[in-house]
């Protein structure tokens, strides 16, 4: 359980955030709570919740409250990986609607608005309370199936089990190597001498994550041509679009460092290792 150190934790939400897929554009909350000094065992508290609310996503195939509680715990959880983490999992947001309830929509509705009793509606939505009233008979057998079925995900997770159909699936349930976090800023220099940090995805706005886990690795490799192009072309695109003063005369990417473990606390974020320029034709 040494995953649930909250420097590790605190390492990884930093290393995602440093490097966003997604709404790059957007001041990362992760990065300000870091220089916020927030209490450190905030970052267990996370892996907790993070845990914990995967590991009862079974508990909705045996109880109704649990396919009303869960599916919106689950959707806060990958809001906050989006938010904090700049990862979107847009599927697995959408998957929680279908747990919405119709019948306590119309319930909720009655509640909110008068029905003549001697409605059709009225008398289908009191069939519909009567029979979420109705106990369940087999409640222990529910129970006992719960405990058997998330005990077996809990040791399949904790043993690190990988024998198909069963995968422990453990994207971020280990120790990180003490290796810094690195990191690239794309810097426009206009032809009025303003410098401005720009969003990388602008390159490859048809796929966004492209243009960071495909076009920015580029650097240093036989890709270095391809890269060089991709962004020729933005300068070229973009600079028909601007008045003569605002074009933009150079595009440097900045490869940083930052060593998370010796020095936590730099105030910025690290030092630039290396530049790369791309000028306008």
């Amino acid at each position: 359980m040494n995953w649930l150190q909250p420097e590790n934790l605190e390492f990884k939400i930093l290393r995602d955030a440093m490097n966003p897929l997604f709404f790059s554009e957007f001041r990362n909350p992760a990065i300000w709570l870091h220089r916020h000094d927030v209490p450190i065992f905030s970052y267990s508290l996370i892996g907790i919740f993070t845990v914990s609310a995967e590991l009862s996503y079974i508990a909705i195939f045996f109880s109704k409250w649990a396919r009303v509680v869960i599916p919106i715990l689950i959707f806060s959880l990958h809001t906050g990986i989006l938010v904090f983490q700049r990862i979107l999992f847009l599927d697995l947001m959408i998957l929680q609607l279908i747990f919405i309830n119709a019948n306590w929509l119309a319930l909720w509705a009655r509640r909110n608005k008068e029905i003549p009793p001697d409605s059709d509606n009225f008398i289908r939505i009191s069939k519909l309370e009567h029979r979420s009233e109705t106990a369940c008979p087999k409640q222990r057998l529910r129970l006992l199936a719960f405990i058997v079925i998330s005990a077996g995900i809990s040791a399949v997770w904790i043993y690190r089990i990988e024998r198909f159909p069963l995968s422990a699936w453990q994207m971020y349930s280990d120790v990180q190597a003490r290796m810094p976090i690195v990191y690239f800023k794309v810097m426009a220099t206009r032809e009025n001498g303003e410098i401005e940090e720009v969003d990388s995805h602008l390159f490859c706005r048809s796929v966004m994550i492209n243009s960071y886990m495909m076009l920015i690795p580029s650097l240093n490799s036989e890709r270095m041509s391809t890269l060089t192009e991709v962004i020729t072309n933005y300068i070229e695109k973009s600079n028909k679009a601007s008045p003569p003063e605002s074009r933009i005369k150079c595009i440097e990417i900045e490869k940083w460092n930052w060593d998370y473990w010796e020095d936590p606390k730099n105030p910025n974020c690290g030092k630039i290792v290396n530049s790369y320029a791309f000028y306008a034709k």
